[in-house]
C-alpha cells in the first residue's frame, strides 16, 4: 500500500493513501489527492501505482512537477523522494500489509472512530475522536508508540496545520534545493562540486563587494568636483573683481580658468540683465542655462550638480552701489566642470572587479583546501582502520572527531564487522535494534519517561507522562537535551550522563521540582554489546508517589 503525505502549506501533516492504478493530484474537485494551492493546476500530475512501484507523471501543468529539485515528465519515485508541485512539497511512503490499528483509551472490541492516517514510518493508525492517540501494532506485534501528523489538540480535533515563512524556507530548502545539490555530487567527483561551490561564491561576493565600492568613488568624485569647481569660480571671481568694480568690462579676461583641467565653460554674467561679459566672443549675449538663471537669484555662493557628470558653480563679485548705497553682486563668475575626466570608467571597475576576484580566488583556493582536507582526513584514517580489522580479525573501529555523523558511522561498521564475524564462525547472532528496544520500553513505563542514545546523547523516545510533566509542545524525537523545554532538567541531565558513562553499571539519582512538588529523577545505563552505554533509560516521579 502506497500514500502520499504532504510536508508544505496549508495541508502539510495530511497523509492520504494512494489506490491501485491512477491517482489525479490537483486542486480539482475530482482529483484523488486535493491540493489547496493555487499554484497547482487543476489536475497537475498522476501517480500511477502498482504493487511495488509508483510512477509519477506531469499532466501539462503551468509551473510543472519536480521530484528531488529536478524537473520531470515521466518518472519512477521511491520512498522518500521529496515530489514538489509549484510550492508544495509531498513524499511518497510505503505501507506495509497487515498491520493492524489499536487505539488507546479504546475498549476492547469497541468500534474505531476518526479518520484514517498513516505513521511517518509507514504504519497506518487511526485517531478516535475525542480521544487520546493511537498505539500501532505491526504484524509481529510489537507496539509502537502513536504519532499524530496533525498535531492534535487538547479537544481531541485535529486543528488546520499552520507553517509560517520559516517554516515554507526551511522545508523549501530541505526538500527541493539540497536533493538538487545532491543530485550533482552523484553526477561529478564530490571535490569538483564542493569547488565549483567556493569558486560561485567567490564570484558571488566579489560581485556584491564592487558594487558599494563603486559607489564609494563615484561619491568622492563629485565631492571633489564640487571643492574643485568653488575653488576655480572664486579664482575667477578674484581675478576680475577690480574690473568689475572699476566697470571696465573689457578687462574681464576668463582665458586662464578656462584652461584649467575639467573646466566645460567659465563665463562672467552682469548681476543686472544676465548679459554675458566674458568671454570676448559671447559678450553681449544671453546663457540660456537654468543654472546661470538661477546663479543671478543668489547673492552668496552656489554649487549645484547638473547632470551625472556636469557640476555648476557661481561666486558673486561685490561692487558699490550708487543706488542702495551698499555693496551687492555686480557680476557673477560662473563655472561648468565636467567630472568626466576624473570620474571612474567602465574599464578601471572591471579592473577593480578583477584585482578582488584575484584576492579572493587566492584566498578561497586556500579555503577549498583546508576544507575538502577536514572532509577526505577523517575519512581515509575511517577507511584505513576498516582494512587493519578486516585484514587482522578486528571488529572495532574509532575515530577521534567530534562529529556525531562519523562516530555513528564507526559504530555501525563496527556492528557490522561484529555480526560478519559471528556468522563467518558459525556462531548464532542475535541482532537487536537498541533504538526501538528504548522506545518500546519507555512505552511500558508507568511513570513520565524518555530514552537518550548513549552515543550522541540524542533523545529516542518520550512516552506521553515526560511529554505532560515538561511541557512545550515539543515533539522531541531526534534532538539533543538541550532542546527539552525544562532548563532545569536540562541541568540535571547534563551532570547525570558522564556519571553513567564512568560507572554504566549504577543508577544516577538527582531531585528536580515540576509544578511546586518535587520529583525524583532516576538514570540507568543500558549496556552495549561492548560494554559501553547503548541508551539511557530516565524515569521520573513524585517523592510521594515513590513512597508509595
Amino acid at each position: 500500500m502506497w500514500a502520499i503525505r504532504i510536508l508544505s502549506g496549508p495541508q502539510a501533516g495530511q497523509i492520504v493513501p494512494l489506490k491501485p492504478g491512477k491517482n489525479i493530484v490537483g486542486r480539482g474537485p475530482s482529483c484523488e489527492v486535493k491540493i489547496a494551492s493555487t499554484g497547482v493546476s487543476k489536475e497537475h500530475a498522476q501517480i500511477f501505482i502498482t504493487e511495488d512501484k509508483a510512477i509519477v507523471s506531469d499532466l501539462n501543468s503551468r509551473n510543472g512537477t519536480l521530484i528531488n529539485g529536478v524537473r520531470i515528465q515521466n518518472q519512477r519515485i521511491q520512498p522518500g523522494d521529496k515530489l514538489v508541485l509549484h510550492e508544495i512539497v509531498a513524499d511518497i511512503i510505503a505501507v506495509p500489509a497487515g498491520a493492524t490499528l489499536i487505539p488507546f483509551g479504546r475498549a476492547a472490541g469497541a468500534p474505531a472512530m476518526g479518520h484514517p492516517q498513516v505513521h511517518p514510518q509507514g504504519y497506518p493508525q487511526t485517531w478516535p475522536q475525542g480521544g487520546a492517540a493511537p498505539r500501532i501494532d505491526d504484524p509481529q506485534g510489537m507496539p509502537m508508540p502513536g504519532f499524530d501528523p496533525m498535531a492534535v489538540a487538547d479537544d481531541g480535533a485535529a486543528p488546520t496545520a499552520r507553517i509560517g515563512l520559516v517554516k515554507t524556507v526551511e522545508s523549501y530548502f530541505e526538500n527541493v534545493a539540497m536533493p538538487g545539490l545532491y543530485s550533482i555530487a552523484q553526477m561529478f567527483e564530490f571535490r569538483w562540486v564542493l569547488g565549483g561551490i567556493v569558486a560561485v561564491y567567490i564570484f558571488l561576493v566579489t560581485a556584491v563587494a564592487v558594487i558599494p565600492t563603486v559607489a564609494m568613488i563615484k561619491i568622492s568624485v563629485e565631492e571633489e568636483s564640487r571643492r574643485r569647481a568653488i575653488t576655480i569660480s572664486r579664482n575667477l571671481a578674484a581675478r576680475n573683481a577690480a574690473a568689475i568694480k572699476q566697470k571696465n568690462e573689457m578687462a574681464v579676461d576668463v582665458s586662464d580658468a578656462g584652461k584649467e583641467d575639467g573646466v566645460a565653460a567659465a563665463i562672467v554674467i552682469n548681476a543686472k540683465d544676465g548679459s554675458i561679459i566674458a568671454p570676448s566672443n559671447l559678450r553681449g549675449s544671453f546663457s540660456e542655462k537654468t543654472f546661470v538663471i538661477k546663479a543671478r537669484k543668489t547673492n552668496g555662493e552656489l554649487v549645484q550638480k547638473l547632470d551625472s557628470s556636469t557640476i555648476g558653480s557661481s561666486t558673486p563679485i561685490m561692487a558699490y552701489d550708487s543706488e542702495t548705497s551698499s555693496q551687492s553682486p555686480a557680476a557673477y563668475a560662473v563655472i561648468i566642470y565636467d567630472m568626466s575626466d576624473i570620474a571612474t570608467k567602465d574599464g578601471r571597475i572591471f579592473g577593480l572587479f578583477l584585482q578582488i576576484l584575484g584576492i579572493a580566488g587566492a584566498l578561497g583556493l586556500l579555503l577549498f583546501v583546508f576544507v575538502i582536507r577536514m572532509i577526505e582526513h577523517p575519512l581515509t584514517q575511517l577507511n584505513a582502520q576498516l582494512d587493519d580489522a578486516l585484514r587482522e580479525g578486528r571488529d572495532e573501529l574509532r575515530t577521534s572527531y567530534k562529529f556525531p555523523r562519523l562516530e555513528q558511522l564507526a559504530s555501525n561498521i563496527s556492528s557490522a564487522l561484529a555480526r560478519i564475524g559471528g556468522a563467518a564462525g558459525n556462531e548464532p547472532q542475535v541482532v537487536v535494534d537498541r533504538e526501538s528496544e528504548a522506545a518500546n520500553l519507555v512505552g511500558m513505563v508507568g511513570s513520565a519517561a524518555v530514552a537518550i542514545n548513549g552515543l550522541d546523547d540524542r533523545i529516542i523516545m518520550s512516552n506521553g507522562g515526560f511529554d505532560r510533566l515538561v511541557g512545550g509542545g515539543v515533539d522531541l524525537r531526534g534532538r539533543g537535551i538541550n532542546d527539552i523545554p525544562d532548563s532545569t532538567l536540562q541541568l540535571n541531565l547534563r551532570e547525570m550522563l558522564p556519571v553513567l558513562r564512568a560507572q554504566p553499571a549504577h543508577p544516577a539519582v538527582a531531585q528536580v521540582p515540576f509544578g511546586g512538588e518535587q520529583h525524583e529523577i532516576r538514570a540507568q545505563a543500558i549496556i552495549a554489546g561492548d560494554g559501553s552505554p547503548a541508551y539511557y533509560l530516565v524515569t521520573i516521579r513524585r517523592l510521594d508517589e515513590e513512597a508509595g
